[in-house]
């Protein structure tokens, strides 16, 4: 631990000498009964070999630090599952595509079935009755699987499709945590004031380079009520986005009322427990 003497003025205006400790941080210097430390307790930690000693206000900036660092590193692992989750999607509509042209050629031969049932219908008029009734229900029953088949395939690709859509809008998106929600009771003050908010942080956050006019809209998530609801902001250009959250290191660095903030990725429900598992 860093000690100095300095100087000071006593009654009497004569010299005293003050013994003080540095910080590691900031190094400012403290007289060191001023920080609660004793002569007993100054003679044994200055024999400790590299003892480092950092005031209360530091002491708050390296816990903040820490959990920052944490909270990067968990965010570089979302960054990475959402990229193998883009390949996953691009994976996903090509099988879709790869199904498309299956169906289509089931159509196609469930038609020529069709024209066969007819033609072999013909060819059967002069059988029994009972014989002909028997084979075109033992056909219609197989025709009737085919379709149920390819209707419950279709299905699937269709929902395939919805969720593709669904995580080709959410890459557009980022969700802020604990943001000063406006107490006004006019909905266009409050809006107003999240706007100017929001601009704040995504014009410091990307050095200017975000405008008003990248955001495609802002509103709060949830009904109303005493707790601080999160804020949904959906840009135009899914690269904005990414601008912003391969920044939030500069969080620390906005206004005093903005630093307590947390930026998330706009995650749908199985994304949210994958990485929940994963965290």
């Amino acid at each position: 631990m860093e000690t100095t003497t300095s100087e000071k003025r006593g009654r009497g205006n004569k010299t005293v000498l003050v013994k003080e400790v540095t910080c590691v941080v900031c190094n400012g210097s403290f007289p060191y009964k001023t920080v609660e430390l004793t002569d007993e307790l100054m003679g044994k930690v200055s024999e400790i070999p590299n003892f480092s000693w950092s005031c209360d206000d530091c002491l708050i900036h390296v816990k903040n630090l820490k959990v920052y660092n944490e909270l990067n590193a968990k965010q570089r692992e979302m960054k990475e599952e959402l990229v193998g989750l883009k390949v996953k999607s691009n994976e996903m509509v090509k099988e879709i595509s790869v199904l498309s042209d299956k169906n289509e050629k089931k159509f196609i031969a469930l038609q020529s079935a069709i024209v066969d049932i007819s033609k072999d219908l013909k060819a059967s008029l002069n059988k029994s009755w009972a014989e002909v009734a028997g084979e075109m229900k033992n056909k219609v029953q197989e025709v009737n699987r085919e379709v149920s088949t390819i209707c419950k395939t279709i299905e699937k690709t269709s929902d395939g499709i919805k969720i593709n859509n669904d995580l080709e809008e959410r890459m557009h998106n980022i969700i802020i945590y604990q943001l000063k929600q406006c107490k006004d009771n006019d909905k266009v003050i409050c809006n107003s004031h999240d706007r100017k908010q929001i601009l704040e942080i995504c014009s410091q956050l990307s050095d200017g380079y975000i405008k008003e006019s990248s955001i495609k809209s802002i509103f709060r998530l949830g009904v109303r009520s005493d707790k601080v609801r999160p804020v949904m902001v959906k840009f135009y250009d899914k690269r904005d986005r990414n601008i912003v959250m391969e920044n939030l290191k500069k969080i620390k660095g906005l206004s005093s009322s903005l630093r307590c903030i947390g930026v998330n990725y706009d995650l749908n429900k199985e994304q949210r427990d994958v990485f929940s598992v994963v965290l």
